[in-house]
């Protein structure tokens, strides 16, 4: 027996045996389009009416969409321990117009990852890897350390404030929502505030912090800490000026509907960290937290905890003299040519490094009108250079030759660091005598 379908969609069965059985068709539009579909079960006879299947399965139009990809991820497993947590917390960030449940088709799902805070606590995060690479950034600048060191030369009292949440404080529109969807144990969720993990997210965050502390002198925000400088001659002149900025920025966040985090509040201080830095009213410090660090490291081993080990002492190059000479032996070993081997050169290497950064240098804020003196040096494998201010140095940077720089002339070597100085202290040596 074969099925047949005639003109009306309706199923009938023939007992002829030498007719084949015809090809069943259903009609999709995509795109407005509308198309015919062979379907096929796997099947040489089909014994269910279409009127039947079309009761049971309902009829599916699919939507057409511009996006030559369509991205989906399978939902991750949770594990028992988190999963009521999880249920619980995407409840809470569905009440509080954090997350929305999504229904309707969309052309983006990222997979869901959970982080661990350093408090202990847990947040709901996104993996949009594939997302990003269809993302336009906005590019917009984000402050560094360097540029806010000149606005600390009469800086006496500091004050820093973390935004709580700093990202949930940027509302996305539906069209950027439904590309945030994720996926879940209990279904799929969109984010209706800006999610961490974006390649975007930063910079249209910072824009944000700009507007907020737009026109407030002695006001500084680079991601999500703000920084609040008290100048002044004195202690108690400083003091004063400190409050006042501190009020100014009370009624912008107010005005702003910024929200800060009490527990991380660091209110009228002799010396805070900020930016991976400490910031006292004598200078320029490294965090102790990064020091004890490298002090605490083990002697590498291989060549990952070699580039480990340099990647953290370059972060205290600015504090340190000669520092890439002193490390050159250990980052031969980098080489891809050369051999993994503890001599004693390696190790008198390691020794001094060590020694060097339990003995960091406080660094001079920049004073616009004092003279700038910059002095350089190149040896055999190295260029360092040491820009102060009446004796008092602001920065050691210094980096080791390239190969090819390795063979130049000394007196090339002697004019490259001349060049590296200028160019590395650009913000302090264009546009005045040095």
């Amino acid at each position: 027996m074969v099925i047949k379908v005639d003109d009306k969609r309706k199923s009938e069965i023939s007992s002829s045996t030498k007719q084949f059985p015809k090809r069943l068709y259903a009609s999709i539009t995509v795109g407005k389009q509308p198309m015919n579909f062979q379907l096929n079960s796997g099947v040489t006879c089909n014994v269910i009416s279409l009127s039947m299947l079309e009761r049971c399965l309902g009829k599916v139009q699919l939507k057409g969409t511009t996006r030559v990809l369509k991205m989906y991820n399978k939902a991750t497993t949770s594990t028992n321990a988190l999963k009521d947590y999880l249920k619980a917390e995407l409840e809470r960030l569905e009440s509080e117009s954090i997350l929305k449940v999504v229904t309707e088709p969309t052309p983006w799902v990222s997979n869901m990852v959970i982080v661990r805070k350093p408090t202990g606590k847990l947040r709901i995060c996104i993996d949009p890897k594939d997302l990003n690479k269809a993302t336009r950034r906005s590019h917009y600048p984000i402050p560094t350390i360097d540029e806010i060191l000149p606005d600390l030369r009469e800086a006496r009292v500091f004050s820093v404030f973390d935004v709580r949440n700093g990202f949930w404080h940027v509302v996305l529109n539906k069209e950027s929502s439904l590309l945030t969807t994720f996926i879940t144990p209990f279904g799929r969720r969109r984010w209706l505030r800006m999610p961490f993990g974006l390649t975007s997210a930063p910079e249209e965050f910072q824009q944000r912090q700009h507007r907020v502390i737009e026109n407030l002198p002695g006001v500084v925000a680079i991601h999500d800490d703000i920084l609040v400088i008290g100048n002044g001659a004195t202690r108690e002149e400083a003091q004063r000026d400190h409050d006042v900025k501190v009020h100014a920025l009370m009624r912008r966040c107010r005005e702003k509907n910024t929200t800060l985090n009490a527990d991380k509040v660091k209110l009228s201080c002799n010396e805070v960290t900020f930016m991976g830095h400490l910031l006292t009213d004598e200078g320029l410090k490294p965090d102790p937290d990064k020091v004890r660090a490298i002090l605490e490291m083990p002697k590498p081993t291989d060549v990952a905890a070699v580039r480990r080990l340099i990647g953290f002492v370059n972060y205290l190059q600015r504090f340190l003299p000669n520092l890439s000479g002193v490390y050159e032996p250990l980052r031969k070993l980098t080489h891809n040519d050369t051999a993994w081997r503890s001599t004693e050169e390696q190790q008198l290497a390691f020794d001094t490094m060590k020694q060097l950064v339990g003995e960091v240098t406080i660094l001079k804020y920049y004073q616009p009108s004092e003279e700038l003196t910059l002095q350089c040096d190149a040896s055999e494998k190295g260029l360092g250079a040491v820009i102060s201010q009446n004796g008092q140095p602001l920065a050691f940077p210094n980096r080791a030759l390239s190969r090819a720089e390795v063979n130049y002339a000394q007196i090339e070597k002697e004019l490259l660091a001349v060049l590296f100085g200028l160019e590395k202290f650009r913000q302090y040596t264009c546009g005045r005598p040095v």
